[in-house]
């Protein structure tokens, strides 16, 4: 019995100095992913209505998904990324901060269409998986010339020795990008530059921009793109020059081609880009309201200037208080109307200097932003012209003359703007 007992004591011993460590075994701490949809322009603004807003992104977007990404302890972020394209400076600002983050964090573009900036954000990215239709390309830069029209810049470079020099320091900077993600310059070029061509070679598995012999091309190898076109890579394409690491329909087929085996836990950030574009669109409804505000209260002291009575301030003073009352029931009018303005004023240069960070400008912001210095000085002629009447001192009437001369300006420039 004694040795039974000493048998069973034993084994429980045992079980309880090895079960701790088996059970720790069997525990596998799941690979945290962020996904971030990035949907929509490169920067700018949308070209219908502000309400398209969400479906825009820039660079100070993309570092507020990542800065949560790592608050979440994510170790892979996948960029679902479908855009025609959109301004250069905004691409380059957003991949700048993707090459900050290379060492941070396993960033992968999960692409579909990547036209123009997009193609390029998405070479920035280490790693790339495709969707079963997928175009990435077509990155010539155009800007608008001052007709309106639009200019081809490598068009441009070929005749104007200072848009070359721009070109030349654009294309090194993209340079350092392809550097850092691993990507072929070559292909980028054949994306940015027409007269750019790109060559392949199966066996080597490497493209060229200098045209091979005679005897290579008919051994060896293909030109995928010439002097008069400009390069766009299909899915499959992208797979088979190794651009992309594989293909996936859906986001959970993408850990398989990342090689992370065990659980998975899926993030979605896209929460972020719509409160982040919300805000954008709440800034830009404030700037149409001021910009209203402060047109009405304009019209408004327009108004009160041209209903002023007539007062003879030579009379003795006991009787022009009464003749006055009309007066300054106008000028407290008017006075009410400048303090409008210039709140108006203020309001419309603090949201306009929030959405230059962003490099978000409306159609009609140009044209507001040209009157706020001159409103300004309307508003300030009208306060002389207050100050002296308050005093009972109403001036010249060249004083009076000035003022209302301005604030006519101004509302007469304000009635040929359109304010969405």
């Amino acid at each position: 019995m004694k040795t039974k007992s000493l048998i069973i004591v034993g084994c429980a011993l045992a079980f309880l100095t090895y079960a701790p460590t088996a059970l720790t075994q069997q525990v596998d701490p799941s690979t945290k992913i962020c996904t971030v949809r990035l949907h929509g322009r490169v920067g700018g603004y949308p070209t219908k209505s502000p309400r398209e807003l969400h479906h825009v992104f820039d660079a100070e977007l993309i570092e507020k998904c990542f800065r949560r990404a790592l608050q979440q302890k994510a170790s892979v972020v996948i960029l679902d990324i479908e855009t025609p394209g959109g301004r250069v400076d905004v691409m380059q600002d957003i991949c700048r901060k993707l090459v900050e983050y290379h060492d941070k964090l396993r960033v992968v573009a999960w692409v579909g269409d990547a036209g123009s900036a997009g193609s390029v954000i998405t070479l920035t990215c280490r790693e790339i998986v495709v969707k079963p239709i997928t175009r990435i390309g077509a990155a010539l830069s155009w800007r608008f010339d001052a007709d309106g029209n639009r200019v081809s810049l490598d068009e441009e470079r070929r005749k104007d020795p200072l848009a070359q020099k721009k070109a030349s320091f654009n294309e090194a900077l993209v340079r350092e990008f392809m550097a850092a993600s691993g990507h072929p310059i070559e292909l980028v070029e054949a994306m940015t530059t027409q007269t750019a061509e790109l060559w392949w070679s199966p066996s080597q598995q490497r493209f060229s921009s200098r045209r091979p012999s005679d005897f290579q091309i008919s051994n060896d190898w293909q030109q995928l793109d010439d002097r008069q076109t400009v390069m766009t890579l299909t899915g499959d394409e992208a797979v088979q020059f190794g651009v992309a690491i594989g293909m996936a329909q859906a986001v959970d087929e993408i850990p398989n081609l990342l090689d992370i085996s065990g659980p998975v836990e899926v993030v979605d950030l896209s929460h972020i880009v719509r409160r982040y574009n919300a805000d954008v669109i709440r800034r830009i409804a404030a700037f149409h309201k001021n910009a209203k505000r402060l047109r009405r209260a304009l019209h408004a002291i327009e108004r009160e200037m041209q209903l002023m009575p007539d007062v003879d301030w030579d009379i003795p003073p006991n009787e022009r208080a009464e003749a006055t009352v009309g007066v300054k029931r106008r000028l407290g009018k008017i006075s009410d109307n400048v303090a409008q303005c210039r709140s108006a004023l203020g309001a419309l240069r603090r949201i306009d200097r929030l959405l230059i960070k962003r490099r978000i400008q409306t159609p009609d912001q140009p044209d507001i932003l040209a009157r706020i210095d001159l409103d300004a000085e309307a508003i300030v002629e009208v306060r002389k012209m207050l100050r002296q009447y308050m005093k009972h001192n109403p001036g010249s009437d060249e004083s009076w003359d000035q003022a209302e001369a301005w604030v006519n300006s101004s509302c007469k420039m304000w009635s040929q703007i359109r304010i969405n």
